[in-house]
């Protein structure tokens, strides 16, 4: 159900609700990243930083999922093939900002 878990935070908790703004962080996060400017890495590196922990939170942390509109949540979090990709694609992304720039790039 996606950004409707925040409508249901107090039912799944933080890191379920907060959990889908991961993705966002990502895309800005990689988008400032390919910008050369010292600045852009930085706030890079806090953003990707941060949708990190919030994909980590979600399993570690996350009881339940929100699974129909209604907003009952009845579905308990767990590690899927899905998360598995999903998390590691912050972290390839995570780390591309933290190793050193090769000098034709």
């Amino acid at each position: 159900m996606g950004w409707m878990e925040l409508f249901a935070i107090e039912t799944v908790g933080p890191f379920v609700a907060l959990a889908w703004f991961a993705n966002l962080l990502l895309l800005l996060g990689l988008l400032l990243d390919s910008f050369p400017l010292q600045p852009f890495g930085y706030m890079a590196r806090v953003l990707l930083s941060i949708a990190l922990v919030l994909s980590i939170g979600y399993v570690v942390f996350g009881k339940f999922i929100v699974t129909d509109e209604s907003g009952s949540a009845s579905t308990s979090v767990t590690s899927t093939p899905g998360y598995i990709l999903w998390l590691g694609s912050i972290i390839a992304a995570s780390a591309r900002t933290f190793l050193p720039r090769l000098k034709g790039e």
